[in-house]
């Protein structure tokens, strides 16, 4: 899931702010977003509320740095900058920090008592 999240962020930069808004969201899209979020709870044994928060906080610092980070890689590069390179090593950090973010709320979660 991580990797797909990561092919649609750099083909469709700022999108964050249609997707992490409900405001902007479509009944359509609340009904996916709901669904998820009781498969998530039922897999994880998470409260409802637990599995909203777990999913919301992911997302919303997932598309917050993968916007940041693609919207770097387009810019021009130093001379003698390897830009494939070093959007490479850029998407390993992001991968890396998006596992850290999520261990440590899966651990927040645990601490409270919640699943998983």
């Amino acid at each position: 899931m991580l990797l797909l999240l990561l092919i649609v962020l750099r083909s469709q930069r700022l999108t964050a702010q249609y997707i992490i808004r409900r405001s902007v969201a479509t009944e359509s899209m609340l009904a996916k977003i709901i669904g998820h979020q009781a498969h998530i709870a039922q897999a994880y044994v998470l409260s409802q509320d637990s599995a909203r928060w777990l999913l919301a906080t992911v997302a919303f610092h997932c598309f917050a740095v993968a916007d940041t980070v693609y919207s770097a890689t387009s810019l021009e590069p130093l001379p003698g900058v390897d830009q494939e390179a070093e959007k490479l090593e850029m998407e390993a950090a992001l991968v890396h920090g998006v596992r850290a973010l999520i261990n440590g709320a899966v651990g927040m979660l645990a601490q409270a008592g919640d699943g998983v």
